[in-house]
């Protein structure tokens, strides 16, 4: 059995911690007042996002939205608004690169009256 184990070519990059976390808190926060504030279309009205897990390189960002009413077209909505969303990001955050986003629906939000 060698000394040393192998080492993989490949290195991973562990951000700091509290960088990383912060950043994603505040992703999140912005996606929220971006999808309260800014946006105009009627099927994402009903949208609450929940979540937001940033890559560890940063460079993408899955979203996971819930609705508080059932409507097939908000997913495809969503992916339409999704570049006008990012712009948004950029103004609001003021970071040189905001992330690809992607959405993941997680469905309709229990207990929830329009």
């Amino acid at each position: 059995m060698p000394k040393h184990p192998r080492r993989s070519r490949e290195r991973t990059v562990e951000p700091s911690s509290s960088h990383h976390h912060q950043h994603q808190h505040l992703l999140l926060e912005a996606l929220q007042a971006v999808f309260r504030l800014d946006l105009s279309d009627e099927r994402l009205s009903p949208v609450v996002i929940v979540a937001v897990e940033l890559s560890v390189d940063e460079s993408s960002a899955r979203v996971a939205w819930a609705a508080r009413e059932e409507n097939p077209q908000t997913g495809p909505a969503i992916e339409r608004a999704s570049p006008f969303i990012r712009t948004q990001l950029c103004s609001s955050l003021g970071w040189k690169r905001v992330p690809k986003l992607r959405f993941v629906a997680l469905g309709t939000l229990a207990g929830e009256t329009s």
